[in-house]
């Protein structure tokens, strides 16, 4: 290069090689993982499935298809969007009313973020983030001041369909009979507590 016009092409030359080396070996190396779990309260459910139906705003089963970061209070507060694909609407009782033909949009706490130095995973204690492509039946409110709709009662308001069965995210709550009914018994379960039945 121009190492025979003097000293100060050796220090160009020297520099050069610096950065390029520098820059490889960092992105070479591993993003480091930082973990946080925060540790969300919720209302307790109704005792019975008949009045969890009546006080949501909505009961859908969907899939998951898809989810975006949404960051809260000056993205101090991690926050992750869910898309649902809606399979059925089981139960609508508030304002909006839930479509079938267009995609939910659901906030839940915590999710993964990749930051300039690591990569940030943050999670609720006993509440997992949903997974792409995992069928659930989801006791909903409508969040006004976001707008988007929210699980109530946290985990307690989750069932997930594995294996055409259900699978209750909460062991205490009144959801729980579900676990190991054939999916097809339980949506009808659900369809007749909104007229006094189940």
């Amino acid at each position: 290069m121009t190492l025979a016009r003097g000293g100060s092409g050796l220090v160009l030359v020297t520099l050069l090689l610096c950065i390029t080396g520098c820059s490889d070996r960092a992105a070479q190396e591993p993003k480091k993982t930082v973990r946080s779990r925060i540790s969300t309260e919720y209302k307790a459910p109704p005792p019975s499935v008949r009045e969890m139906v009546l006080e949501a705003d909505a009961v859908v089963y969907g899939r998951v298809v898809g989810k975006r970061p949404k960051d809260g209070k000056g993205d101090s507060r991690v926050e992750t969007v869910y898309g649902f694909a809606v399979q059925e609407v089981l139960h609508n009782f508030g304002q909006p009313t839930v479509d079938d033909r267009q995609t939910l949009y659901l906030l839940r706490y915590g999710g993964e973020r990749e930051r300039s130095q690591d990569r940030l995973e943050v999670w609720e204690s006993r509440f997992p983030q949903f997974q792409n492509g995992s069928e659930f039946v989801l006791f909903l409110r409508w969040n006004e001041l976001e707008p988007l709709w929210e699980v109530l009662w946290g985990p307690a308001g989750v069932i997930e369909l594995k294996q055409e069965r259900g699978r209750s995210w909460s062991q205490s709550a009144p959801l729980s009979r579900f676990d190991g009914v054939p999916e097809a018994d339980m949506l009808h379960s659900i369809r007749l507590m909104k007229d006094g039945g189940g």
